[in-house]
């Protein structure tokens, strides 16, 4: 495995994992990485609310989408995520999958009832966390329609 590949690796286990770095496991990953939400979107039943994300540290083409599942009344905060609560992270794979202009993947995040979750990411995205069930809610994760 290369230096870069490595180096992504290892900053993908610090943005996918922030209760490691909290506990002082990953004394490796850095505090001076920048988060910015993009989207909220609440449960139909508004008990849950996805929370859409990037996170990156230092190198753009190794930032990374993050979904996590929060409280309706909870206040996004990159440092305050828990591990449990993040159900999805990727990466563009150097590129490969596209990004829109904020820099982050291109996906549709939508609920198809109040316990169902949908993901829409390109198929060459790069995914460190991929769950597929948080609690009652289930999540599906499909490819986008090919024109």
């Amino acid at each position: 495995m290369s230096r870069k590949h490595l180096r992504t690796a290892a900053i993908a286990l610090c943005l996918a994992t922030p209760g490691l770095l909290a506990s002082g496991l990953l004394s490796g990953c850095r505090s001076g990485c920048v988060s910015r939400e993009s989207s909220e979107y609440p449960s139909p039943d508004g008990k849950i609310k996805a929370v859409l994300y990037e996170k990156e540290c230092g190198d753009p083409s190794a930032a990374t989408t993050t979904i996590a599942l929060l409280q309706p009344g909870a206040v996004f905060s990159p440092d305050k995520i828990e591990e449990s609560e993040i159900v999805y992270a990727a990466d563009s794979n150097h590129g490969d999958a596209g990004t829109d202009a904020k820099g982050m993947l291109k996906m549709t995040v939508k609920w198809s009832d109040a316990e169902h979750l949908v993901v829409v990411t390109a198929p060459s995205a790069r995914n460190f966390v991929l769950k597929m069930q948080h609690g009652p809610t289930q999540i599906s994760y499909t490819l986008p329609l090919m024109n």
